[in-house]
């Protein structure tokens, strides 16, 4: 054991600080054992512990007065000045005697009641983790909610405790036990559930298969051939190739070889699976030589009959002739140019029909239709939203009107989302965004809130990056039989731009460099440049240069450093955002810390999860206005101006946005966007990732490259998904 890591026995003697969301607290404890840095105090209430000090850490609800063995790591406190000890395990010892019982019953209700319920249940404890029916009628002055405290304090600390020391080998922590109770929120049916089939612990997100099949079989060998390690790998597998490979569905004969090369003492077990899967559907769909996943086969069908019920709905609206030319005579007064005649027809497609798809490359005019749209229906309930916050921010520009996320327009509260098919939208026209961007998951929900009789404009352009999670739903629409239209004329102020040009040469799968130089400028309006590169360092040491040169003269907001990686190689968002920071802020003394992670006063910030309490989400970007080191809060104003609080101990929720992945800049639009390219990012390179970053920029576009990795990412498509939703619109 290492020397700063000690074991001990200890009691809590006072809860400081205890956050039920984050798990976190803070304890002053007693112990027999003299650890260093501890105080030594005469005159505590349990005369064999003389020793105090304090708890912090992630960890179950500590009772006072019970006593735990505790291993923890021994770490200096800056703000207070002393040393602490951060928890890496509290087990309380499970009392099986009266006297032990008696203990930790005092510790909750009177001694009086203590008595009252052992004097009928000796066992009490053992009962209550056991899952036992207890007769309140016996017990005087014990009633529901005195019996429900008890209940409470149980599981918090024998029956979660039981749960960690029996995964402590896998690395598990309180805060993906929690996970686990959203899964079964009793934690003594959860208990009882990891023992019989701890394969469930797959749900947890970062426990792959592997990890959790060492430990199951660890536990009880005779998983190793059973249905539970067979069913769960499965599932593992087919949930894999949706989350991260973006299929729904996938050829069985894949299935069979991974399972034969995987699991292959279970072989005839997946085998009698299958066939009970093809009488009756519990957990797959399977459809001649395709299978995948049941939730994602019944996902995408259920997207398709919505469409289809939407379309085929009564729509009590419609705009009069007079309403439309008035509203392509407005646009043109304004904007000083005629919409073209592709434009013009997508616009009357949402007229004829109530769901149209409208897909076109960088520079078609896809905005434009947007803006007509919501000329003709202009005294219609409207709601424009996209995923991202980036892309509805741009949509509000280019508008005028009000736009929102997904997340937001569905009122999504941590779990559930207050619109759906019971409490449906009161918008008549939803104008989805940047469409491609949207998973099967968030696409049927928003589907899910959208009535009948509404009209629905699906706007995208296919050939950006595919969304992060399963199905492919925008891009798949495209094959249907609902008002598709497809944008292929170029606005002549798009001929003009470097930008675009290239962006769209690129987007054929199609090199517009012929023979790559030093330095080079394309495009009338000189907007799009290329430095070509040998050496990673170089790549890295130039776009950091051009990116400290570009904010002399631009906003940080108007700047972004744009990347395949987030990190593990030089070129990587993390480096590129440790190096800005050192570069802009290291003088600043005020700073935020917690493990690798170190922001400072002034540093951009991005969200990178939805926080409803907070009203923030996943892609907003602010900068650190204030930091309370005595108070452990810190503040961020946000590009809307407001400004939201947070703990210390939340940092976990941003990240630094100087350099960002190009999925997390989809939907965004920059002045300028720096783009280094290198083999270590080989991979991920695509003309889709390419194409998406370059065209992020509407004024000036660099590319670092190496040429290798530029030539290899145009020739490559990034990988074609197979789905359930494609299936069907092919047949």
């Amino acid at each position: 054991m290492s020397e700063d890591i000690f074991e001990f026995n200890m009691s809590p003697i006072a809860e400081r600080y205890y956050n039920d969301d984050t798990l976190y607290g803070v304890y002053k404890f007693s112990t027999d054992k003299e650890l260093p840095s501890s105080k030594k105090e005469e005159n505590l209430f349990d005369s064999d512990k003389l020793y105090t000090s304090t708890l912090i850490g992630k960890m179950q609800k500590l009772t006072i007065g019970l006593d735990y063995s505790c291993e923890a790591k021994k770490v200096y406190n800056k703000k207070y000045k002393q040393w602490q000890y951060e928890v890496m395990s509290a087990i309380p010892e499970t009392p099986n005697t009266v006297e032990s019982q008696s203990k930790f019953l005092k510790c909750i209700i009177t001694e009086t009641q203590a008595d009252t319920l052992l004097n009928s249940y000796p066992n009490i404890v053992e009962m209550i983790m056991n899952n036992e029916e207890v007769d309140l009628s016996i017990t005087k002055g014990i009633k529901d909610f005195t019996f429900k405290k008890i209940q409470d304090k149980v599981m918090e600390n024998y029956v979660l405790a039981d749960i960690m020391t029996m995964l402590r080998p896998l690395g598990i922590t309180v805060t993906m036990i929690k996970k686990l109770l959203i899964y079964q929120p009793n934690p003594i049916l959860l208990k009882r559930e990891l023992k019989e089939n701890p394969y469930i612990l797959t749900k947890i997100k970062g426990l792959g298969f592997d990890r959790v099949d060492k430990l199951a079989l660890k536990t009880n060998k005779e998983l190793k051939i059973s249905k539970f390690r067979t069913k769960s790998y499965i599932e593992y597998f087919l949930a894999e190739e949706g989350e991260s490979n973006g299929h729904t569905r996938i050829n069985i004969e894949i299935l069979n070889k991974i399972v034969k090369d995987k699991i292959k003492e279970c072989y005839s077990l997946y085998l009698e699976i299958l066939e009970s899967e093809v009488d009756k559907e519990k957990f797959l769909h399977i459809d001649n030589d395709q299978i995948g996943l049941l939730k994602y086969y019944k996902r995408e069908k259920y997207i398709l009959d919505i469409l289809t019920e939407l379309n085929d709905s009564e729509c009590e609206f419609s705009p009069t002739n007079k309403q439309i030319e008035l509203a392509f005579n407005q646009f043109e007064q304004i904007k000083g140019y005629e919409p073209t005649d592709e434009q013009r027809k997508a616009v009357l497609s949402l007229i004829d029909n109530n769901v149209a798809i409208i897909s076109g490359s960088a520079g078609s005019g896809k905005s434009t239709i947007i803006d007509i749209v919501i000329r003709i229906f202009v005294e219609q309930f409207i709601s424009q939203t996209a995923l991202s916050a980036k892309a509805s921010q741009r949509m509000k520009e280019v508008t005028g009107k009000e736009s929102s996320t997904i997340h937001r327009l569905l009122g999504f509260k941590g779990k559930d989302f207050l619109y759906n098919e019971e409490n449906q939208l009161l918008s008549n026209i939803i104008i989805l965004d940047e469409a491609s961007m949207a998973n099967s998951s968030i696409f049927l929900s928003l589907l899910k809130a959208i009535k009948n009789g509404s009209k629905v404009l699906i706007v995208f352009d296919y050939a950006q990056l595919p969304p992060i999670g399963a199905g492919n739903i925008a891009t798949d629409l495209l094959k249907s039989d609902f008002s598709v239209n497809i944008l292929t004329k170029v606005h002549r102020q798009a001929e003009e731009s470097g930008i675009l040009s290239d962006a769209n040469i690129i987007r054929k799968g199609e090199n517009p460099i012929v023979k790559p130089e030093y330095n080079m400028i394309r495009g009338k309006l000189k907007d799009m440049h290329y430095m070509f590169r040998m050496d990673k360092q170089e790549i890295f040491d130039l776009t950091i240069k051009y990116f400290m040169k570009s904010i002399e003269t631009l906003s940080l907001d108007e700047v972004c450093i744009c990347v395949p990686r987030k990190k593990e190689v030089l070129n990587s968002a993390l480096n590129y955002n440790l190096k800005i920071q050192e570069l802009l802020l290291g003088t600043e003394p005020c700073y935020i810390e917690k493990g690798d992670k170190k922001y400072k006063l002034g540093a951009k910030v991005i969200q990178k999860v939805n926080n409803y309490e907070k009203e923030v989400v996943n892609g907003e970007i602010g900068y650190i206005s204030d930091i309370d080191i005595m108070e452990k809060v810190f503040k961020i104003k946000y590009t809307d101006d407001k400004i939201i609080e947070y703990d210390f101990k939340e940092l976990d929720q941003l990240e630094l946005a100087y350099a960002l992945t190009v999925h997390s800049t989809q939907g965004s639009q920059y002045h300028t966007v720096i783009i280094p390219l290198d083999m270590s990012s080989y991979i991920l390179l695509s003309k889709e990732l390419i194409y998406t970053a370059i065209t992020r920029a509407s004024k000036r576009c660099l590319v670092i490259a190496e040429p290798k990795a530029f030539s290899i990412g145009i020739k490559r498509r990034a990988g074609k998904r197979d789905t359930w939703l494609q299936l069907a619109l092919n047949n």
